[in-house]
């Protein structure tokens, strides 16, 4: 049984926990942007057509898309800060749910906290000294560590790691 890797939240990959927040920030600046250029570009063609209807529709068309442009960058923004608040930042349990959204959502991962990854490197540490004193094996996959034990050692390995 494989236990305790010190990816962010216990699963995911480092690697991948930041792609999203690239993502999020990227939707968060990118779709206003987008929405208000494709408005101002239909409220354009209805002032080249000179034509007060397609004018009318293209204010219309263009006001829709900077409300949306708002909502959606206001929308991801108050996510973000709720989840920030709601984190409680002082808890070492980086498998915490709002931790965990904390860090992919914010960006606060192993590679871009230093008390996170001094999190990581505690965390390393006790699962290795664990592992010895229950006499599994230790597996370590960059700065993931892991051990495998035979079921009869689980409890004392949990004792250990709950101490």
């Amino acid at each position: 049984m494989i236990l305790d890797t010190s990816s962010v939240c216990g699963a995911i990959d480092n690697n991948l926990a930041e792609l999203i927040h690239t993502v999020i920030t990227l939707l968060k600046f990118g779709i206003p942007i987008l929405l208000i250029i494709f408005g101002m570009l239909d409220f354009a063609k209805g002032v080249i057509a000179s034509k007060e209807d397609e004018i009318k529709s293209g204010q219309h068309i263009f006001i829709k898309r900077i409300i949306s442009a708002v909502l959606v960058f206001f929308v991801v923004t108050i996510v973000q800060l709720v989840i920030g608040l709601v984190d409680d930042k002082n808890s070492a349990n980086e498998s915490d749910v709002w931790n965990c959204a904390n860090m992919i959502l914010n960006g606060k991962t192993q590679n871009s906290s230093g008390s996170t990854n001094n999190n990581a490197i505690n965390r390393n540490n006790k699962i290795e000294a664990c592992c010895n004193q229950a006499g599994g094996t230790l597996n370590s996959n960059g700065n993931n560590k892991s051990c495998m034990l035979e079921q009869n050692k689980q409890a004392e390995y949990d004792k250990c790691m709950n101490n």
